[in-house]
């Protein structure tokens, strides 16, 4: 299987007001949901420096977030001595939470599991999650079953807009409406979808308040002309739908919740 076919997840959602310390917390639920699921064990890993990095050393800031915002400030005032007041210490922010374990220890800087998370108190554009992997694994290493349980895991966190399961070789050679989030395999939407409105051969999932949209039972190779054929039709039926947001769609803010009206 071509690993350019490997997915990145990418999960948008609704802006909020949120001060730093208050999305931190936030955050920090989602990683503890983490726990225990799937290859996640708990044993995040958020390095300082470098070397740390090269080590696999540093802090966990699931489990000790007073680390994790003392080296927040520090970083927030070193900013600031080097490049000027760049406004409110909350107003954005994005963590990485890599992952420690298994890890080689002839190469542990360039062997993490990582979710990403850019939010805060004025945000210019969507909240978003995303989660990729570069660990050395065999490909597929989340199956359907897998990446089904951890659109729950997101969903039971906070109902994102959409999930995108974005697969490079599909972007470039398969894609038909290039200006849409559509990765291929995957897709979560916040409708309920029938099967029957799908394709035959594609799953429609009931997760949380909405759907995940699969193309077929295993991942994608796009390689395949079939299933790349699939991929398409499963394309243009969730376009016929009214489901499959433009990219521009996502990225645009929302108006935050708890924004009051003509502010």
């Amino acid at each position: 299987m071509d690993p350019r076919n490997d997915l990145s997840l990418s999960a948008y959602f609704d802006n909020r007001y949120e001060p730093l310390v208050a999305a931190l917390e936030d955050f920090r639920i989602f990683g503890k949901s983490l726990d225990g699921n799937l290859i996640f064990n708990g044993n995040w890993v958020y390095s300082r420096t470098r070397r740390e990095a090269q080590n696999n050393q540093g802090f966990n800031p699931v489990t000790e977030p007073e680390v994790w915002m003392d080296y927040l400030r520090t970083e927030h005032t070193r900013n600031t001595e080097e490049v000027g007041d760049y406004g409110d210490f909350g107003e954005t922010f994005s963590l990485t939470l890599p992952h420690a374990s298994p890890s080689p220890p002839n190469d542990p800087y360039d062997y993490y599991d990582v979710f990403h998370f850019w939010g805060g108190v004025n945000r210019q554009q969507s909240d978003k999650l995303s989660f990729s992997s570069e660990v050395a694994r065999p490909p597929g290493f989340l199956d359907l079953a897998g990446w089904t349980r951890l659109t729950e895991l997101i969903v039971a966190w906070r109902v994102p807009r959409y999930i995108w399961f974005d697969s490079y070789l599909y972007e470039l050679e398969g894609r038909i409406h290039k200006h849409r989030a559509w990765g291929g395999w995957l897709g979560w939407v916040p409708q309920r979808i029938d099967a029957q409105d799908l394709p035959p051969g594609a799953r429609a999932i009931p997760v949380g308040p909405g759907t995940l949209v699969a193309s077929q039972d295993q991942q994608l190779q796009s390689e395949i002309p079939a299933q790349l054929e699939q991929a398409q039709k499963v394309e243009l039926a969730l376009v016929d739908l009214g489901v499959l947001p433009t990219q521009e769609e996502l990225i645009r803010a929302s108006p935050p919740s708890g924004e009051r009206s003509g502010d």
